[in-house]
């Protein structure tokens, strides 16, 4: 019996394997946000690894089950691509160990070949496709004037997760009620669930407002992210530390 891991892109649903249907659908009906299965497939590298919705690393092998949702990433360090270049046999990678689905076009040549799946088909309900929006925070207002420390860099790995697991720790010293968070990038739970770790009491990112990853039209980001600090600023905090994932340069928003 195959296995079936959920990557952390799942962590605002409420899926327990009963309570959906996968169905494959037309690429005509696809979109950023789909939640999707795929069997994983191929020769397993170090790569072939899923992090849950625990944030914990979980080894896949061929055969298994992996739940995440389709969308895209623009890490030029490592790797772009996303899933609009799923192959027409429906053969997909995850662009992130959070499983976030879709098609390399170009990756390290450092890195080993990536996780590597089948589509398996859409998670359906009722015989409708179940999409990461429908889990969002939801807010009826914009309201934001929290003391905020603003985290980027020229590049992914430059330093902003650690610089601002400093920042949790020795606010959280001071006394002071932080919130941690990440705004833009590419969905992985690792680094908010690091401030959480060091001294913020409480952690969001773009995946509670129902993205995958920013690389989403400006419209459609502000329109999810703009829930998500109105709940922050609802928090109360007396800091909130943000990190913008990857690069000003690369477009996450």
């Amino acid at each position: 019996m195959s296995a079936r891991t959920y990557g952390s892109l799942a962590r605002i649903a409420d899926f327990n394997d009963g309570n959906f249907d996968v169905q494959r659908l037309d690429r005509s009906q696809w979109a950023t946000g789909d939640y999707v299965e795929g069997e994983v497939v191929g020769t397993p590298t170090t790569l072939y690894r899923v992090e849950d919705c625990n944030g914990h690393m979980v080894k896949v092998e061929p055969g298994d089950w992996v739940v995440g949702a389709l969308g895209d990433r623009v890490a030029t360090l490592e790797g772009v691509g996303g899933w609009a270049d799923i192959r027409d046999d429906g053969t997909m990678h995850a662009l992130t160990s959070a499983g976030l689905m879709g098609w390399f076009t170009s990756i390290s040549t450092l890195f080993p070949d990536p996780l590597t799946l089948s589509y398996r088909g859409h998670l359906c309900r009722d015989g409708r496709k179940v999409c990461m929006s429908e889990f969002a925070i939801r807010a009826d207002g914009h309201a934001f004037s929290v003391p905020s420390v603003l985290l980027f860099g020229t590049s992914m790995s430059a330093g902003k997760t650690m610089s601002g697991r400093r920042v949790c720790k020795e606010l959280d010293r001071a006394g002071f009620f932080v919130i941690g968070s990440k705004l833009t990038g590419a969905g992985r739970y690792r680094d908010i669930l690091s401030f959480l770790k060091t001294g913020a009491r409480e952690i969001y990112d773009f995946v509670d407002g129902g993205l995958p990853s920013t690389v989403v039209p400006e419209q459609q980001f502000r329109d999810a992210i703009r829930p998500v600090l109105n709940h922050i600023n609802e928090r109360k905090p007396d800091y909130v530390i943000v990190e913008a994932g990857a690069s000003p340069m690369e477009p996450y928003n």
